[in-house]
């Protein structure tokens, strides 16, 4: 009858000790004072790799392996990776390649509302 309670404690207490560890972390963003400071950091981002290859011989397609896209509603710049070699040539087409989204640059909206 006591070993029920021993059990679920010795289970739970790594378990909510790595709870708290992680609510102390400081967040992995960093916030941005304008659109633009966000924009170039991205573009900084998007230059640290090359290029890389997919398609077929005749509709060969040569593209970056890191791009950004901004997300006004957010707001955002979304940095997104293909899981791609620098390099490498894929047979497969473009949209077919494995995204993974690697990094975010949110920034400051400047909204200008006036008050009426």
């Amino acid at each position: 009858m006591l070993r029920l309670p021993i059990l679920l404690t010795l289970t739970a207490t790594p378990l909510l000790a790595m709870n708290v560890m992680g609510t102390n972390r400081p967040p992995v963003e960093t916030l941005y004072p304008s659109a633009g400071a966000a924009i170039a950091a991205c573009q900084q981002w998007q230059q640290q790799e090359g290029l890389f290859s997919t398609g077929s011989a005749t509709q060969r397609q040569h593209t970056k392996i890191r791009s950004c896209e901004i997300d006004l509603d957010q707001p955002v710049v979304l940095g997104q990776r293909y899981s791609v070699v620098v390099g490498a040539h894929y047979s497969r087409p473009l949209d077919a390649l494995h995204r993974k989204l690697r990094h975010r640059f949110p920034f400051q909206s400047q909204r200008d509302d006036t008050q009426f």
